[in-house]
């Protein structure tokens, strides 16, 4: 593929998407194409199970748009970069609908082969997008280490080490990325 039917491409599949066209964008993948995405629990292979994972997406949020930022490409390489956003009307991956919106920038790692994408890989905040929607809660309760402190520093630190500190460590010491972690006064 020459770099102008890559960017014909992105341009055809960027447009398909914002109709919710699942047979256009099924047609631009391999028969058995990988995907990697959150939305599908992981590593996917075929154009049934990408056409599902798109359906989900417009079922769940029938008004989401897709707006292209950018576009990079190196040989059979295409990275494109998108912001995303929609509103959980429809009820995503089965749940109830929220009402809420959500808005977050995607990542597309593609590669290609004979026209069509046989390899992709959707990066975003799948997290992030559920917080949004309502779907998850953020856990505002916040456990502070008051001996956690900065190798190299004699000072406690708040923020990053503590939040480290909530979420990874049981009781007593823990190793994260080779530092110690001081027990804290409640231990």
């Amino acid at each position: 593929m020459t770099r102008e039917d890559i960017v014909a491409l992105f341009e055809k599949r960027q447009q398909a998407m914002n109709r919710h066209d699942v047979a256009t964008l099924s047609d631009m993948f391999s028969e058995d194409a990988v995907v990697e995405s959150p939305t599908a629990g992981g590593t996917i292979r075929g154009r049934r199970r990408n056409d599902e994972v798109w359906h989900a997406v417009f079922n769940g949020f029938p008004d989401v748009v897709f707006s292209a930022e950018d576009l990079v490409i190196d040989g059979n390489r295409a990275v494109w970069i998108t912001e995303t956003h929609g509103t959980d009307t429809g009820g995503f991956l089965g749940l109830p609908p929220t009402g809420k919106p959500f808005r977050l920038p995607v990542v597309w790692v593609c590669t290609l082969d004979g026209g069509q994408i046989v390899h992709e890989r959707r990066i975003y905040d799948f997290t992030g997008m559920l917080m949004q929607i309502g779907v998850l809660k953020a856990n505002r309760r916040r456990k502070f280490c008051p001996s956690a402190s900065v190798p190299g520093t004699e000072a406690p630190t708040r923020g990053f080490w503590n939040e480290v500190c909530e979420v990874v460590r049981p009781a007593g010491l823990e190793q994260r990325r080779g530092h110690r972690l001081q027990p804290s006064a409640t231990e």
